[in-house]
């Protein structure tokens, strides 16, 4: 049986060490180079989250210190000072911040005394927490539903009331008795401008969902189909949040599908204390990864034109190696 010449034996010897080793530092290139960029795909949803819990911190402290400044003005704490300034003042605070829906001036015996619209003056609210709690010192309430602001405003959907966060602070006079309470019902829309502000502050994809839970999981602010649904508390990322964690998980949620998510609990801000909530950014997994993907795919791709190339070059270099040496057999 004839021998194979030796210039397929050199050429095959050569063309598969050049293509392992290229296919070898191409598989280790593909890794290095997708760990890397997973890791900054994932940087970037923990800093959205984080600069969105950021605002959201910052903001509350701002309307929060709001209504405490404006219970410490003079024409709110004097009780023989007309209604009409009383209003007026009140009204000039909800111009200088329009997404309050209403700010008023509660008496001590629990009813409206003025608002900065002339709007539910008289009405008993002396069960509501903000009030109750308001009067011992500054008080900021998580969102909720409100139906007595809802009866003001005709062009309102009754199935859908607008929502608020109640700000309180005490009222006092000179000598430091309570004389009534400052509350500002902030409108959860302020939230919804706070997350469009980011999104075109940081040119975020409208496909990256951005969530505010609430201390029980309840969606504050999210995408639509899970608006005031509650997320398990299992998820890794709402776990890690509860924590006082921040960071990302890859991670099934109840829809079935992967995603990657962001996550960072609010802190609050200075000498506000925050609400509890938790901040979730999250993406489908494949979405998120796609840029990795193809990475590999790519580098993989190099690899395999590389190894041939460097097939061809090993056929051509074993023709050189061989000629002499079949010259030499020729000869003997």
């Amino acid at each position: 049986m004839p021998q194979p010449p030796l210039r397929v034996f050199l050429a095959l010897g050569l063309g598969t060490v050049g293509l392992v080793a290229t296919l070898v530092l191409a598989l280790v290139a593909s890794r290095v180079a997708s760990q890397r960029l997973e890791a900054r795909i994932e940087a970037e949803l923990a800093d959205v989250a984080g600069m969105m819990a950021g605002r959201l911190d910052r903001g509350l402290f701002e309307r929060w210190r709001d209504i405490v400044i404006l219970a410490e003005n003079d024409t709110i704490r004097d009780p023989a000072a007309p209604l009409a300034r009383k209003r007026r003042v009140l009204w000039r605070a909800q111009e200088t911040y329009p997404d309050y829906a209403i700010i008023g001036l509660v008496g001590v015996d629990g009813r409206i005394q003025a608002t900065s619209t002339g709007a539910l003056e008289g009405a008993e609210v002396g069960h509501r927490e903000y009030f109750t709690n308001g009067r011992h010192s500054p008080f900021v309430g998580d969102v909720h539903d409100v139906v007595l602001l809802a009866t003001i405003d005709p062009h309102h959907d009754p199935a859908d009331p607008p929502r608020v966060l109640d700000i309180a602070a005490p009222v006092r006079d000179d000598a430091g008795q309570l004389v009534g309470v400052v509350s500002g019902h902030l409108d959860w829309a302020w939230a919804r401008a706070a997350e469009a502000s980011l999104r075109e502050t940081t040119g975020t994809p409208r496909d990256l969902a951005i969530m505010v839970l609430a201390r029980d999981g309840t969606v504050l602010l999210g995408p639509e189909g899970l608006r005031r649904t509650r997320v398990p508390a299992e998820l890794p990322s709402v776990a890690g949040a509860r924590d006082g964690r921040s960071g990302t998980e890859t991670e099934t949620w109840p829809d079935g599908r992967r995603y990657l998510t962001g996550f960072r609990p609010t802190r609050g801000y200075r000498d506000f204390p925050g609400l509890g909530w938790t901040v979730l950014v999250r993406q489908d997994a494949g979405t998120a990864f796609a840029s990795v993907t193809d990475l590999r795919r790519q580098i993989l791709l190099w690899g395999l034109v590389v190894a041939t190339v460097a097939a061809g070059i090993g056929w051509f270099a074993a023709g050189l190696l061989a000629r002499p040496l079949r010259r030499l057999a020729i000869a003997a």
